[in-house]
């Protein structure tokens, strides 16, 4: 007797939280026309900024994929300079050593997550623009 009421009280405890969420205003969004704003520790897509990135390979090094290639050449300060900054998206696992690592903050995250694609290919960025 004891397990049919048990069973009564667990039957009505399901309906309980059914009805509740059955009241409740749906949270869908229509994607394409209604966009979600990402939390602000959300990893985007790795970007750079030109400007700051000095081509000391720390980033290049500590890559646990290595899917990070730069190539600079030397100038005539005998500074480094930037040549190509390339990044294969496919083979990043988002960790995020490469911005920690940056002495410079050129590294960083943006907030972008629309990055389906149908050939990996497309998924290599050239950021030497």
């Amino acid at each position: 007797m004891k397990q049919f009421f048990l069973g009564i009280y667990n039957l009505l405890l399901g309906m309980k939280v059914t009805l509740e969420q059955i009241v409740k205003k749906p949270i869908t969004l229509q994607y394409p026309s209604e966009k979600r704003q990402p939390y602000p520790a959300f990893r985007g897509n790795l970007r750079l900024h030109r400007d700051k990135c000095t081509s000391c390979m720390i980033c290049v090094n500590y890559c646990p994929n290595n899917c990070i290639y730069i190539k600079y050449h030397v100038g005539e300060d005998k500074k480094r300079k930037l040549e190509s900054y390339t990044v294969d998206m496919g083979l990043c696992m988002y960790c995020g050593i490469c911005v920690d690592v940056c002495p410079f903050s050129a590294n960083y995250w943006d907030q972008s997550y629309e990055n389906s694609v149908y050939d990996r290919k497309q998924l290599i960025e050239r950021k030497d623009i």
